[in-house]
């Protein structure tokens, strides 16, 4: 079992090392070679990435259909083993024909449809095993943390090296291969590994009606709070509203404070990458003293006033600032993560459960992302950051709902019911 255990850590760490990788390109660098290297209108940007990140948004049910249908370890390794393969064609696709927009816009959806379903078999995996083993959840996650600072230093070192010449297209495809390549390592190590583990955990049906027969007064329990899970959502949604700019920032960086400190912002990923990873540890122990909504309020107001601080910054400032937001990011991330985890895991389609709470991010990216490329070519980034400032206040308003009031309503249900209330309050507030 604990050899098993090793080679599901293995498969984490390359399956979220090359989804880190892909996402850097997508995030950090691309943004700039479309917008500074080859001086693409913005406004078309915008529009041309509307349907991918549409479909991104509809990708999200996927879960229901994996939780209802794949049943067999064969075909949730016959999907993985797919879309692994159209996740690296689709960006060697890019390097060849990366100057067609209209080709672009497919190529990005294939990425992030690949990356959204891989995402929806690594979760329900992750599920099954923290649902096995309580302990693992936290081993888990730290892995997926390492593997996303590891890519992030891994494409990094690589532009240092080959892009001297940062309007030179010529090292811009030789960086784009090279990215390819190691990714395409990556991905075959992890295929290779993939043999060794299950991807589904196989149960029978009667192992699954008694399982949900022993969890059904959860169920009907957790099934109270929706309410407070859906205005969580929506919060979490608005808070989201930094999409607006974060794939804008780069550019931004480049033509406000020029090429030396783009450079240099670029080769601090690792360091962001670093306050991820800090802000994980933090979040973890900051979940088990503090109730998850309290964490989440005083996570979004720090990110909304360091957020604001960027408006004014000069580049040292900012660098600082970014540290901050990446911390704060990784707490909230981590605790609403958290948050849906223990809600998902002891329902039916818990992958679907997971997946449909955690789909504010694409839905975000849809309506955000695009909106910001639009915005960019009538306003500046700092108008841009000011808008999302304002969304995040509304989501602070919510999160403050969920906070203080939610709390004292069910402190008052305990404290005013009858017995059999109070006992099931208190195996809601303890489960």
């Amino acid at each position: 079992m604990k050899h098993n255990r090793v080679n599901y850590y293995i498969i984490f760490f390359l399956v979220y090392c090359t989804i880190s990788i892909f996402n850097f390109y997508y995030f950090s660098y691309i943004p700039v070679y479309y917008l500074d290297i080859l001086k693409y209108d913005s406004k078309v940007l915008g529009f041309i990435q509307i349907i991918p990140y549409l479909l991104l948004v509809l990708s999200s049910s996927g879960g229901y259909y994996y939780d209802k249908y794949i049943k067999k370890d064969i075909q949730s390794k016959v999907i993985f083993y797919t879309l692994c393969i159209v996740l690296t064609g689709s960006f060697l696709a890019f390097i060849l024909f990366s100057k067609f927009l209209i080709i672009y816009s497919i190529i990005l959806f294939l990425n992030l449809f690949s990356i959204s379903i891989i995402r929806i078999i690594m979760i329900s995996l992750f599920l099954n095993i923290i649902k096995s083993n309580k302990k693992s959840k936290r081993h888990l996650v730290l892995i997926v943390r390492s593997a996303n600072l590891f890519g992030s230093i891994i494409i990094m070192l690589f532009f240092q090296i080959f892009v001297s010449d940062i309007f030179s297209i010529e090292q811009w495809n030789r960086f784009f291969i090279i990215g390819w390549v190691i990714s395409l390592i990556l991905i075959i190590l992890t295929l290779i590994f993939n043999n060794k583990v299950k991807l589904s955990f196989n149960q029978n049906n009667l192992q699954q009606k008694i399982e949900v027969e022993k969890s059904e007064g959860k169920i009907v329990k957790k099934e109270e709070s929706f309410r407070q899970h859906l205005i969580l959502y929506i919060a979490c949604f608005l808070a989201s509203a930094d999409f607006l700019f974060i794939f804008l920032l780069s550019s931004f960086i480049f033509n406000k404070f020029g090429q030396g400190s783009f450079r240099i912002f670029t080769s601090l990923s690792f360091l962001f990458s670093l306050g991820l990873f800090i802000g994980l540890l933090i979040a973890h122990n900051l979940c088990d003293r503090i109730k998850k909504e309290t964490v989440l309020l005083i996570g979004l107001i720090m990110y909304l006033f360091l957020m604001f601080l960027l408006t004014f910054s000069n580049f040292f400032i900012l660098i600082i600032l970014y540290f901050g937001l990446s911390v704060i990011a990784s707490i909230f991330n981590f605790t609403y993560s958290s948050f849906v985890a223990e809600y998902s895991k002891d329902l039916k389609n818990k992958t679907f459960k997971y997946q449909l709470f955690h789909s504010y991010q694409s839905l975000a990216q849809f309506i955000f992302v695009p909106l910001g490329y639009l915005l960019y070519d009538s306003i500046n980034v700092e108008s841009i950051i000011l808008i999302s400032c304002v969304c995040f206040i509304v989501s602070g308003v919510l999160l403050s709902y969920c906070a203080f009031y939610g709390k004292s309503k069910e402190e008052g249900k305990i404290k005013f019911g009858t017995s059999e209330g109070r006992v099931k309050k208190l195996e809601v507030k303890y489960a």
